[in-house]
């Protein structure tokens, strides 16, 4: 479980920063990107509260992993994350998917995780939609 946190994964030397969780590099991303989408920001209980940082709320999330030798240290889950769209809507499906994608293309693919753009444009809010555009415009890769 995560609290409220920066997704810097910096730690700021203290012992008592060493013990908070943080997130790997590339989680970290991938929580940035989710944080422009209001959908993704319900599936993963955060919120953008402000251009670099993401308040992280203290939730189970079982799609984030330990890393087996810096147990404070959590990295996104994939096929875990995965299991939460057998009950989504059509629109949160959609989200979760590009995100999926996102993450790890090739995976997705071999998973067979198709995100399909005309399939999600047809169902998404002008937000979500915002959010798949702006990524487009200035794609990050996790």
């Amino acid at each position: 479980m995560l609290g409220e946190e920066r997704t810097t994964g910096k730690s700021l030397g203290t012992d008592f920063e060493k013990q908070k969780p943080t997130l790997n590099s590339a989680t970290s991303i991938l929580f940035h990107v989710a944080a422009h989408s209001h959908t993704l920001c319900s599936i993963m209980s955060i919120e953008q509260a402000g251009d670099d940082i993401i308040k992280i709320l203290p939730v189970v999330r079982p799609w984030l992993s330990a890393h087996p030798l810096r147990p404070n240290e959590y990295s996104f889950n994939a096929d875990a994350f995965h299991k939460i769209t057998r009950a989504c809507s059509d629109g949160e499906f959609h989200m979760a998917v590009w995100l999926l994608n996102v993450w790890n293309p090739s995976y997705a693919k071999s998973k067979k995780w198709n995100f399909d753009l005309f399939a999600a444009l047809a169902n998404l809010d002008s937000g979500n939609r915002q959010a798949i555009c702006d990524w487009l415009k200035n794609p990050i890769w996790p």
